[in-house]
């Protein structure tokens, strides 16, 4: 994990589509325990909204944010999307291996939407636990629910026990809202089980269609990067031959 995502905080200017980023505070080397870490962050002398992206690993004992004597803060206006999107995942999801915190995809699908967000995913941990479903199931509002937990499913007869399972529990608690359904990216670490994998999760999104839901996804994470033959690895672009997203018609 790189430091300034692992110790250190990330800052954004702005909202949606036109927030920019703006810097990060870190810590130099490891080592850095009870070590006070400053930096500078500088913007433009107008009103922004400013969005400052914790830590993924370490805890921080306290924060200070100085400003100059005659600026002037005040609350920032609500998310466009108040109620949260809600991810549940893997270490993927929490965040790994991102290099600062905002570029974790769920910081950066919730930047551009503009958009509250509970980021449930858990390093080695998310394996479609019922207590978890429920927990989940629980909140008042989602706005969406994105369900990535397959890298950590331990075997695929793991996933196909829990997998839809889970899916329901949350359905029937929120009857209307999307729920996307992810497989694993990293598909290429093992075809033959990514395979099985894939078809048990869209056994999930069949069944749910077949029983009339209309606001299921399945996205396939085999699509979303290609290998150049060089040991390099890229993000896919969506293509008529090669889709990546599926929904009902």
């Amino acid at each position: 994990m790189a430091l300034p995502a692992s110790a250190g905080v990330d800052v954004y200017i702005g909202s949606g589509m036109n927030s920019r980023y703006a810097g990060y505070v870190a810590p130099a080397q490891y080592g850095f325990k009870n070590t006070i870490i400053e930096g500078t962050i500088n913007k433009k002398p107008v009103m922004e909204t400013v969005t400052i992206n914790l830590p993924r690993n370490e805890q921080l004992s306290h924060i200070e944010i100085v400003v100059e004597d005659d600026d002037h803060v005040e609350a920032a206006n609500p998310y466009t999307i108040p109620s949260p999107i809600v991810f549940y995942g893997s270490s993927i999801t929490e965040g790994g291996c991102a290099d600062r915190p905002g570029t974790a995809y769920t910081s950066i699908v919730s930047r551009w939407l503009d958009a509250e967000s509970f980021n449930y995913g858990f390093s080695g941990s998310a394996k479609g636990e019922s207590v978890v479903a429920e927990f989940i199931a629980a909140h008042p509002t989602i706005r969406a629910f994105v369900y990535d937990y397959d890298h950590n499913a331990p075997t695929s007869e793991h996933l196909e026990q829990t997998h839809k399972p889970f899916f329901e529990v949350i359905r029937k608690a929120h009857p209307s809202i999307p729920i996307l359904l992810l497989t694993r990216p990293d598909f290429d670490r093992n075809p033959e089980d990514s395979n099985r994998r894939r078809a048990i999760i869209n056994d999930t999104y069949l069944t749910a269609i077949r029983n009339g839901d209309r606001n299921v996804y399945f996205i396939d994470g085999q699509s979303s990067f290609w290998f150049d033959g060089t040991g390099g690895m890229h993000n896919r672009r969506m293509s008529p031959e090669q889709p990546w997203f599926y929904e009902n018609g």
